[in-house]
């Protein structure tokens, strides 16, 4: 709800959106949530590189984002982006009728000074954490520290990257992850809430 507030995103398309994964049996089953946004991947990125018209630039810190003088309405070119992004978190913007996905909030809030991401300020469990992974000082590399390899209720937390076979080196990372949760995130694609729509008149005979 607040990244759809923050980038005026409509229904049916998402820049983050959080799936479950549930596993173990009973008394012992346990069930993760598993936010999953834009990767990040910088110069590997498979959406930078499938861009041909300058619609997606790689900015002065490293984050993929939408060139805002250069909004691309050609739809062979922003199929080939989606089509290209291994995660599902590239979506043809209903109303703007361009590419859109996760940029870390970097167009709409200074991330290099401190202004952290809108998921991350209103998450009340603090299950969001953002800052700058190449410095071992910083927080969320303590955290990692902290956590990675450490023995928790009985398991092992391990700390990675979704598909990380696929596309080595991104900059969003899991704690907790597991092998098994990367099937929850395989082949989503968005939808257009106003196909929907159609499919809802049918229905009901409209």
């Amino acid at each position: 709800m607040a990244c759809k507030a923050e980038h005026n995103i409509p229904l049916g398309v998402f820049r983050i959106r959080v799936n479950t994964f549930e596993y173990g049996e009973y008394p012992s089953a346990k069930k993760v949530f598993i936010p999953t946004i834009c990767a990040q991947a910088g110069n590997s990125s498979p959406i930078l590189k499938s861009c041909t018209d300058g619609s997606i630039v790689l900015d002065e810190n490293g984050i993929v984002k939408k060139n805002p003088e250069r909004p691309s309405y050609n739809i062979k070119v922003i199929n080939r982006i989606i089509e290209s992004d291994p995660y599902g978190g590239v979506f043809l913007h209903p109303y703007d009728r361009c590419v859109d996905f996760c940029d870390f909030c970097s167009s709409t809030r200074n991330v290099v000074a401190d202004e952290m991401p809108a998921c991350v300020t209103t998450c009340n469990t603090g299950a969001i954490y953002f800052g700058d992974i190449n410095d071992p000082e910083s927080s969320i590399s303590r955290y990692i520290k902290k956590w990675n390899g450490r023995v928790w209720k009985g398991e092992e937390v391990k700390v990675g990257r979704l598909k990380e076979n696929e596309l080595p080196g991104v900059n969003v990372l899991y704690m907790g992850l597991k092998k098994e949760m990367e099937e929850v995130n395989g082949g989503y694609r968005q939808f257009d809430p106003t196909f929907l729509e159609v499919h809802r008149w049918r229905e009901k005979g409209r």
